[in-house]
Order: C-alpha cells, then structure tokens, then sequence
C-alpha cells in the first residue's frame, strides 16, 4: 500500500527504495508490488529496472499466475517497443480484457491499425468478450485505416450489442464516419441522439468544418445555444477556426473572445493558440501580441504563430526580437519557426 501510495503521487525513486527494503526486511513482492513498480518504470522510463521485474516476476511465477502483471508489463514495454509488448502478450497464459485491451491500443498508438484490427479479430475468433473500451479503440483504428465498410460493420455490432447509448462511442462512431469522408453518415447519427452532450455538438461542427460547410457549423453553433447546451473551451477554439472564412470575421472573432472570458473559460494552451491563430488570419497583429503576452501556458506553436503573424505584418524588427526570446527559453525552434522566421526576409 505504501510503495503503490508512492507511485501515485509520482515519488517513484522513493517507491524503489521502499522496494528494497521491503526486501531486505524478508517481505517477497506479490503481484501488487510488482504492478505498482512497473507503474513506477513505465511513468519514469526505467528500462533496465522494468526487466529486472519482468525477470523477478518469471523466476516466482507471478507472470503465469496474474493476468494484472502481464498487462503491467504490456504497458511498461508499450513505451518502448510495441513488439516487445506483443511477445509479452502471446506467452500470457491467463488474459483479462484489459490485457486484450492493452494490446490493441498499443498498437493504435503506434500507428499500426491493421495489427489491432487483426487482435480484434482475434478474440472475436476465440470468443473473448470485448467491452466499451475494446470498442472505442477498434473504432479509432478503423477512422485511422480509412476504412469505411469496416467501421460501418462496428456500428452495426454496437448497435447489436447495445453500445450505442454510449455516448463516448457515438462520438467516437461521429469522428470515423467524418475522417472516413461521410458527412452524411455523422450528420444521420447526430440527428439520431436525444441526449444533449457537448462533446457531440462539438464533433459535428468540428465535422462541418472539415468539409468546408461553415455556414452550417455556424448554424449548428447558433442551434446549440439555443437550446440552452453550453459551449466549452473546445467549442469556442473550433469555431475561432471558421471566423477568417466570413466576412465579418474579426466581429466574430472578437465576440467569442469576449463570451470566454466573460464565462471565465480556462485560457489553457489550445484556447489560447487558437485566439492566436484567429488574430493572426485576421491580420489584427496588435490584439493577437496582447493575447500572446497574457497567456501563461504556451508551447512551440504559439512561439510560432506569434512570429509568422509579426512577420506577415512587416514587423520584423518585432518577430527577430521574439525569435531570440523563444531561443532563451525552454521552448526549442522547431523547423515550422524556422519557416516562420524566415518570412521577414520574403521582401528583402
């Protein structure tokens, strides 16, 4: 308890030490330890510790005895090679949903889609019972393969299954019928839900947006108010995104800023770098440096929106003068501030 205490409040070189000399006291680890540990690696990036537990685990036959350790070290090894993770799978003599899980997530995150389509498969084959959550991955790997058929095949099992009054899966069935290019498809699911959630309202104008159909994603906006449903921090970003496509955008665009702070929406990084970005389109330099100086969480995007728009702006005295400030902080060029700064010279 104590060990799995430390390693939630991320002490882990502490947690290892107590390890020690829970051990040096006579205590053998059980399954429990050695899952709070290898928590503790995968959090810290100990490599060389996670396989001295991987072997501890082997030589006391906690791998073959607990699905919990196979899926802590599925987990541990995901953050460093997925195939690994995969061996570590194929010899799990018991495995639990969250192992399957696991797995297939592994590979989404890794970009291999058709491998956890294929795991998929797999426990289908062997009679595994899949949960939410296999769900909600199997579908993201299907927007990420672009294969259309196949998710439509998921949706026709969700819905046999009873899955569609999950709203974490309609929203996730909403963006793969949009990344897979039919808008029809989320617009008849959306039209389908009574459940108001913002998340969803969020997804289909995010999904009219990427079709170009702004008049209907500030439509469906207006809609939402409306119905007394309240935008997030997400809402305003997404529709910060479409003020440059109408003509009076900078109204728009100045009205969405206003309603943020007048609701006090946390003015986290993605907010703010979309307020950046909508002033910068709008070529309203001088409101965009004053969000940019008021921000207190930044990132390399919002370093390099603010130079391209000083640079766009002839104010290169200005962007140079930014530029040397990125380089002094903890925020490291990338090649998109190099292509940012040199915009000032495009005259010269």
């Amino acid at each position: 308890a104590l060990i799995s205490g430390y390693v939630g409040c991320s002490y882990h070189e502490e947690a290892v030490l107590l390890f020690r000399e829970m051990e040096s006291e006579g205590f053998k680890a059980n399954s429990r330890t050695v899952v709070a540990l290898l928590l503790a690696c995968e959090d810290g990036l100990e490599i060389t510790l996670g396989k001295e537990i991987h072997g501890y685990c082997l030589r006391n036959g906690l791998f073959d005895l607990d699905p919990h350790v196979g899926t802590a070290l599925i987990g541990f090894y995901l953050k460093f090679d997925v195939r690994i993770s995969r061996l570590v799978f194929d010899l799990m003599i018991v495995r639990s949903i969250v192992s399957w899980n696991a797995m297939i997530n592994g590979y989404v995150d890794v970009g291999n889609c058709l491998e956890a389509l294929n795991l998929f498969l797999s426990m289908l084959e062997n009679g595994v019972h899949f949960d939410s959550v296999t769900m909600l991955v199997v579908i993201q790997a299907c927007a990420e393969f672009e294969s259309l058929q196949l998710g439509m095949q998921i949706h026709q099992m969700a819905i046999k299954l009873n899955y569609v009054g999950d709203l974490f899966i309609v929203n996730a069935l909403l963006n793969m019928y949009s990344e897979n290019g039919s808008l029809a498809s989320s617009c008849a699911l959306f039209d389908t839900i009574p459940t108001c959630d913002v998340a969803l309202w969020n997804s289909m104008i995010s999904a009219y947006i990427d079709f170009g159909c702004y008049e209907e994603a500030l439509s469906l906006f207006i809609s939402m108010k409306n119905k007394g449903l309240k935008e997030d921090e997400r809402t305003i970003s997404i529709m910060l995104s479409t003020c440059a496509k109408f003509a009076d955008g900078l109204r728009m665009g100045k009205s969405l800023h206003a309603h943020a702070i007048k609701r006090r929406m946390k003015m986290d990084v993605s907010l703010g770098n979309a307020l950046l970005s909508m002033y910068a389109e709008l070529n309203c330099v001088e409101a965009a440096q004053k969000v940019f100086a008021d921000l207190r969480s930044l990132n390399v995007i919002s370093w390099n929106t603010m130079i391209l728009a000083l640079a766009h702006s002839k104010m290169r005295s200005e962007a140079w003068q930014l530029f040397g400030v990125m380089r002094k902080s903890e925020f490291k060029p990338n090649t998109y501030t190099i292509i940012s700064i040199l915009a000032t010279c495009e005259d010269e």
